[in-house]
């Protein structure tokens, strides 16, 4: 696994091309919201651009550890037994989060994201952050999302079990030379289903982004009752384990084993049943802090790209993206928009829909997949669809989105 090049974050050392970051400053971040517990930690990502294909394992890296946050506003990674030295962070009023990340003979970069702030307790607890700091000298950009470890005392257990949709993203180095997309990057959307056993199962399918139909089995080790997991989990016959963890309505992980030739993220949503379409529309309206993991999958223009932004759907089906990717402002800025839908998945006697949005995509002729937590608080968003493109690559995306807080005056 490689790692990071960051004296506080780490992820993987790689190669060249100038980009544009946020920049930093001496003094001290202030935090407006501030936090203490620990986190589970997952991150992918990669360089910029590969320059090989194949693309050589070097070029793709992850990240895995338990994310502190403290009352004085500071922060600290653990990875195994080694812990960072504290550094600022910041959570605005609204839910945007910035990391202050320390740079060896250079000012310090920021880290920017989201954190999902709800009660203490047995709520789904989120964040997400991305790295976007690409200097010429090391051009690599990564994703980081977990959940708030939980207290024991209230696990659920039970919160486990049932119908999920699940989302996946790997990047691809394996030594097959067809130039394909599907051998740079895959993505994935589903549902599954946790049964619970001696072990918990799992059954269901979904749909990669080579457009075929993929079964999904596998088994799911309780580790501990803070919502740590393993999820072995068969793509077919292509077997992966994710490291994960589980907060009730969601869970994340990552797939950090390179000796099967690829890596990559996984998010699940729990499922649930909306009576109301129009009233979900209604719930799910407003501005979302989103962040994705993209991957640009054309064999000879191929690389790993990371953004964030700003999602807002309407209550009467539209939505828009605008995020900056790690070319910055100029370079980096993109924008998409189009409409969504929740599922029918019952006509008769009444309509019942669940939480699955279509987001069909203007311009493109894409649709992605995505669902919403039942306290509209977190959405996990998959682009499993390699468009064609006449100028540029065609990509896969994997990201989150989370509520912004409103702030009243």
């Amino acid at each position: 696994m490689a790692q990071l090049r960051t004296a506080a974050l780490s992820l993987l050392p790689l190669l060249p091309l100038a980009a544009c970051a946020e920049g930093g400053k001496a003094d001290r971040t202030t935090s407006e919201v501030t936090v203490t517990a620990n986190h589970y930690l997952f991150g992918a990502g990669g360089s910029q651009g590969f320059t090989e294909f194949p693309v050589p394992a070097s070029k793709i890296g992850t990240d895995r550890g338990t994310f502190a946050l403290t009352a004085s506003s500071d922060y600290t990674i653990t990875r195994g037994t080694v812990t960072s030295s504290p550094t600022e962070y910041a959570i605005s009023s609204d839910g945007s989060f910035t990391l202050v990340v320390p740079i060896n003979n250079s000012a310090p970069t920021r880290f920017l994201g989201a954190y999902h702030q709800v009660d203490a307790g047995n709520k789904t607890q989120a964040y997400f952050f991305t790295d976007r700091y690409a200097p010429t000298s090391a051009p690599v950009v990564g994703f980081f999302w977990g959940t708030r470890t939980v207290d024991p005392a209230s696990y659920m257990l039970s919160d486990l079990h049932g119908d999920w949709f699940v989302f996946t993203q790997h990047a691809i180095f394996t030594t097959n030379p067809t130039f394909n997309p599907h051998n740079v990057g895959r993505s994935l959307g589903g549902s599954v289903l946790i049964a619970a056993g001696s072990p918990d199962t799992i059954s269901g399918s979904g749909t990669d982004s080579s457009g075929a139909p993929v079964a999904l089995t596998g088994q799911v080790t309780f580790n501990d009752k803070t919502g740590n997991l393993t999820l072995a989990l068969k793509f077919g016959t292509d077997q992966r384990v994710f490291r994960a963890s589980h907060a009730k309505n969601l869970i994340l992980g990552l797939d950090e084993d390179e000796s099967t030739g690829r890596s990559g993220l996984l998010g699940m949503v729990k499922q649930h049943d909306i009576t109301s379409a129009s009233d979900a529309r209604k719930s799910l309206a407003g501005d979302w802090h989103f962040g994705f993991h993209t991957i640009f999958v054309a064999p000879k223009n191929s690389g790993v790209d990371a953004a964030n932004g700003t999602l807002t759907f309407d209550a009467n089906g539209g939505w828009q993206l605008e995020g900056v990717g790690s070319r910055g402002p100029t370079q980096g800025k993109f924008s998409y928009s189009g409409t969504y839908e929740f599922r029918r998945i019952q006509t008769t006697p009444t309509e019942v829909f669940d939480n699955w949005l279509t987001l069909r995509v203007s311009g493109t002729s894409e649709t992605w997949g995505a669902a919403v937590d039942a306290d509209f608080g977190v959405i996990v968003l998959v682009d499993n669809v390699v468009e064609s493109r006449t100028t540029g690559s065609p990509e896969i995306n994997l990201g989150m989105a989370i509520r912004k807080v409103v702030v009243t005056k």
